[in-house]
């Protein structure tokens, strides 16, 4: 005589079971929004951006004025005060001498570009028009009126009165 298999082992189940119980536990603890405490808003603040490895004609895009935006999802992220360029600089190592150097690439340049913007402080970021971290050290992707920059160097960061 032959026996009927079970359409459902205890195995089945169980993984089941687990299954569920991991969604659930994802969906409670991982899935809910971190409450957010503003220490202040509608602050002024200025900050400074570097770009480096242009040519000249990218290095001449950027003007005072021009409203910028973040690169990837397109929040804004304040107004250039003032573009500097210098000559970009190469690291040059002298192995026999055991000494670095730094020399000026030829027909390349790096530009500091200074933003002034509102900003809200959180818990441990400051976000530019509330929106976007600004983290000194840390890279962006910055966009403006008819140019596009990626790996853009966060300088610093000055808060408060801006004159």
């Amino acid at each position: 005589m032959e026996k009927k298999k079970r359409l459902f082992s205890v195995f089945d189940v169980a993984v089941v079971l687990f299954v569920i119980l991991a969604a659930l536990v994802w969906v409670l603890i991982l899935g809910r929004t971190p409450e957010v405490e503003t220490t202040f808003a509608g602050s002024q603040a200025r900050y400074f951006l570097e770009v480096q490895n242009l040519t000249a004609l990218q290095a001449a895009e950027p003007q005072e004025g021009d409203l910028l935006q973040e690169g990837t999802r397109h929040l804004p992220i304040g107004q250039i005060v003032s573009v500097e360029i210098s000559p970009h600089e190469l690291r040059v190592d002298d192995h026999e001498a055991q000494t670095i150097q730094w020399e000026d690439a030829p027909n390349r340049y790096t530009i500091v570009i200074t933003v002034e913007t509102e900003v809200v402080e959180t818990d441990g970021d400051i976000l530019a028009k509330g929106e976007v971290a600004i983290k000194g050290g840390g890279l962006i992707h910055i966009t403006g009126p008819g140019y596009a920059f990626a790996n853009v160097v966060v300088l610093g960061l000055e808060r408060g009165a801006i004159s």
